[in-house]
């Protein structure tokens, strides 16, 4: 009966990492890549921003409360701006292909601590 379980627990184990791909790992515009983002930005100025504001927001909300409340840092310490500005750069520096949820999390690392 045990190895009936370890068995059933190895394929699950494997079958998860399995389908993991990395088209599926992210979503919206903060899983886009920098192309992409600009080419939304360019397309729709008004509310490419105002979608980059909300998916921006989401992503670094979200990845903070992924942490312990004494690993988390203040994610509105700076205005949209900034966070644009940061990842304009970000693009910029790492070219069209880089991802921008990639960027999201070097602009995380550079907030400070909540406590």
């Amino acid at each position: 009966m045990r190895k009936i379980f370890l068995y059933i627990f190895l394929i699950l184990l494997w079958s998860n990492t399995g389908y993991s791909n990395e088209k599926f790992n992210t979503w919206g515009m903060a899983g886009t890549t920098c192309e992409e983002y600009n080419r939304i930005l360019k397309d729709y100025p008004e509310n490419g921003l105002v979608a980059a504001y909300s998916a921006f927001q989401g992503f670094l909300t979200g990845y903070n409360l992924s942490f312990p409340s004494n690993q988390q840092k203040i994610v509105n310490y700076q205005e949209f701006e900034y966070v644009e500005n940061f990842i304009n750069e970000y693009c910029r520096s790492n070219g069209k292909n880089s991802k921008i949820w990639e960027g999201l999390i070097k602009y995380f690392n550079s907030l400070p601590s909540y406590r």
